[in-house]
């Protein structure tokens, strides 16, 4: 029956019809459909002409989004409290340590001076080149942190290789202290808003509170207790957990305030123990990702005890996120500290470990003796990247 109908002469020719009437429609809206394609390729190839001029006329950002694509590459100057224009400016040199102390930052509760930062920034920005971002906490604590209630650590310090070597009082808070941490955690956060969205900012030290504010260890740390010798932390309540428990807090607060920027954390061993920097290092990696990786500020070329646990842990770090490196000195005036080979020496060492960011104190990048290898050296750095 429906086969009848569909066959009849008169059903038929209907039937044509509408197939003609379909054809057609289909032709025309098929040619409308290449039209808009084709102008919208044209629309598009021209928006993608336009963001190319737009990246050739801000290379540096994009090259600065190409390097925090993969992880901290290139040769950084570490020195003093104001940048060298001049030195900056050296093709070989990809960028500057910007290093403020809290006290400097933060003179008063929640009143925060950023004219160093930014003044400092700006001048890396105006050469093209990246920057790094640390606050110096420990003995650079402001005071008005301890006024409200926070228990302090004395002691005296005397570095042999300060520009004025002699002995200096100084008073950190003990690195679980409630107080310090809810406004060391505060400082971090007023810094993520400050800088987290600059393009030239690269990296970012990870500080806690420690002998010198920088770095990992604590005063009369890095040897064996000696209760006869040396002021004894079990007074004060030190245990390994209670320390590694309150980094980790820290660590989270400076991965909430930079969510894109690469964070390291210094790791020196504590008091002849290491497992501070592996707890450490191996949460930042589970945590943060392929954002963290170790940092240590004491690449040598001398043969030494106590860095090859921690070399080793920045080699195996380096296989899942990176590593990177600070000269433990200048090999310009103190080859004694860097070791027999120097600063090649030295930087080698940092290269088989699978670094690939160095920072170079100011005098050796001043030191026209270096200017070859550390040109070598970045385009070294460039090509593995």
């Amino acid at each position: 029956m429906l086969i009848s109908r569909i066959t009849s002469p008169k059903l038929r020719e209907r039937n044509v019809f509408a197939l003609r009437f379909f054809s057609a429609l289909m032709s025309y809206t098929f040619a409308f459909l290449c039209f808009i394609a084709v102008s919208g390729c044209q629309n598009v190839l021209g928006e993608g002409s336009d963001l190319k001029h737009d990246k050739t006329q801000n290379a540096e950002v994009a090259r600065v989004s190409s390097v925090a694509a993969s992880r901290p590459s290139g040769i950084f100057i570490s020195g003093g409290q104001y940048q060298e224009e001049p030195l900056l400016a050296k093709p070989f040199v990809d960028g500057a340590l910007i290093r403020v102390r809290w006290h400097e930052l933060e003179p008063s509760e929640g009143q925060f001076d950023w004219r160093y930062l930014d003044s400092e920034i700006a001048k890396v920005a105006k050469l093209g080149k990246v920057y790094t971002l640390a606050v110096v906490g420990g003995p650079s604590t402001p005071s008005w942190v301890f006024a409200k209630g926070a228990q302090g650590y004395s002691f005296t310090l005397n570095n042999p290789y300060a520009s004025k070597a002699r002995p200096v009082d100084n008073k950190l808070p003990l690195p679980w202290d409630a107080i310090y941490l809810k406004a060391w955690h505060r400082l971090i956060a007023e810094l993520g808003k400050r800088y987290s969205s600059d393009p030239n900012l690269l990296l970012v030290h990870i500080t806690l509170s420690s002998q010198n504010g920088f770095e990992m260890h604590l005063p009369y740390s890095r040897g064996p207790r000696d209760p006869n010798q040396l002021p004894s932390w079990d007074k004060f309540g030190f245990s390994e957990d209670k320390y590694i428990n309150a980094a980790k807090t820290t660590l989270d607060a400076y991965s909430q305030a930079f969510p894109t920027k690469f964070l390291d954390l210094e790791i020196h061993n504590v008091f002849d123990s290491y497992r501070i920097p592996q707890e450490l290092v191996r949460y930042g990696v589970t945590h943060i990702g392929k954002r963290f990786g170790p940092f240590g500020a004491w690449l040598n070329d001398r043969d030494v005890r106590w860095d090859k646990p921690l070399r080793e842990l920045m080699k195996e770090t380096s296989s899942q996120s990176f590593c990177n490196y600070q000269l433990i000195g200048n090999a310009t005036r103190q080859l004694e500290r860097v070791g027999k080979n120097g600063l090649q020496g030295a930087i080698q060492n940092g290269l088989d470990d699978g670094c690939r960011y160095f920072e170079v104190w100011e005098v050796d990048v001043k030191n026209r003796d270096f200017e070859q290898y550390l040109t070598e050296l970045q385009s070294q750095l460039k090509n593995s990247h």
